[in-house]
């Protein structure tokens, strides 16, 4: 059923499309669906995956099979009471903009946050690029303002994204700019071609560690795309990870959530779309270093990279890196994403950066006087005092936070 009203004077109403109830908010010539479960999530797959292959591979984090997965982990949670909110904008009944967004939070202050949040890398939406882009956004935030969302909060927001550019008038920035070095395979002919663009120094060090895991013996790597066995091996890289942000008194909210584990360990095991790829360096069988990343659409995104510190001399992140460069080609990839936020470690294997940015959204007065106060203003005093602190008291913090 299509349904096509005033923006400005549209009252929500119940739609019953595919045996369920959804509310519709119209615009001019558009109608805005929107998902409040996980069971949509599942009807909605076709018009999702359609837009997706329209969207580029930077929508990764808002794909079908991403949103699924972390449905089943953070909604219906009694802890956080989230509330799905996924406007689906369609024209004629074709969907052409998905917002996958979820809030939280009562009367005074209803937050929204993009679904998939913490898993998700960068904030986004899914778009037509044949659609009036413009008029479709305002469409989906009209549904929002109807909800009584006061304010969405998007985190990692490229600056090359749609929803950037459609968002533009209403955005307003925090302190989390940063950018995300990427590598683009595809302006070489070969692997090698591409290896030789990097710095001396970066060639010279590939060079002597190859010589040196040659000379150590009994060392394999391994590639394993999503299935069964990629459970496991993520489940150590997290562990491995964990331990080193506790060492270095670093907090992370995605270590702090086990919801946040289990949901990224069923994205491992996943074999339907959901692009895993788990990277392992074997030495005499043990695991010295273990990467995880996805592959959507010719692109690579490194996602998580840990290793034991017994192997440290080997530089065995750095070896992963380079093991998973030579499969890159063959594997259809073109592009090697190494996500904000930005380092030593990441722009050394990579000749271009995109600006990233943390943004609020506030659609009321409530809204706008918590964006100001907390995202502008004491968050960023309080991220300061805590990197301030001595490593040795950080690092005791964090172990009392995150239970190893």
């Amino acid at each position: 059923m299509q349904i096509t009203t005033d923006m400005a004077a549209a009252e929500p109403l119940i739609l019953k499309e595919a045996g369920r109830a959804v509310d519709s908010i119209g615009a001019p010539c558009f109608s805005v669906d929107v998902a409040t479960s996980a069971a949509d999530i599942g009807l909605l797959a076709r018009d999702w995956l359609a837009l997706e292959q329209l969207s580029g591979p930077n929508t990764i984090f808002q794909s079908h099979a991403q949103i699924r997965t972390w449905a089943r982990h953070f909604l219906g949670d009694a802890r956080t009471k989230n509330r799905l909110h996924v406007a689906v904008v369609r024209e004629r009944g074709r969907a052409v903009l998905i917002l996958p967004l979820v809030a939280s939070g009562r009367a005074p202050l209803r937050i929204a946050r993009m679904a998939g949040d913490p898993i998700s890398q960068y904030s986004d939406l899914l778009l037509d690029p044949g659609a009036n882009g413009r008029a479709a956004f305002e469409a989906a935030l009209a549904s929002v303002a109807k909800a009584r969302i006061d304010v969405v909060i998007l985190r990692r927001v490229r600056a090359d994204s749609e929803l950037k550019r459609l968002a533009a008038d209403h955005l307003r920035l925090t302190n989390g700019e940063n950018t995300a070095p990427y590598a683009d395979l595809s302006a070489y002919p070969t692997t090698e071609a591409f290896l030789q663009s990097l710095s001396k120094k970066v060639r010279q060090g590939l060079r002597n560690r190859r010589n040196h895991l040659g000379k150590v013996g009994d060392v394999s790597f391994e590639l394993l795309s999503g299935g069964p066995a990629a459970r496991p091996a993520l489940a150590d890289a997290i562990n491995l990870k964990r331990r080193w942000l506790v060492q270095r008194g670093a907090l992370s909210a995605a270590f702090l959530d086990p919801s946040t584990r289990n949901c990224l360990l069923d994205l491992a095991e996943d074999e339907t779309g959901a692009g895993a790829v788990v990277l392992r360096l074997l030495v005499k069988g043990e695991p010295a270093a273990i990467g995880f990343g996805f592959e959507h659409m010719g692109a690579h995104f490194n996602y998580l990279s840990a290793y034991d510190e017994s192997f440290a001399q080997l530089s065995p992140g750095k070896m992963l890196i380079d093991f998973y460069v030579s499969q890159a080609k063959p594997r259809g990839m073109s592009r090697l994403d190494m996500l904000p936020p930005t380092g030593r470690h990441k722009t050394e294997w990579c000749h271009h950066e995109t600006p990233v940015a943390d943004y609020t959204l506030p659609l009321t007065r409530a809204g706008r006087l918590y964006a100001a106060a907390y995202h502008e203003r004491l968050r960023p005093a309080l991220q300061r005092t805590w990197h301030r602190l001595p490593e040795g008291i950080r690092s005791k913090a964090a172990t009392w936070f995150i239970n190893i």
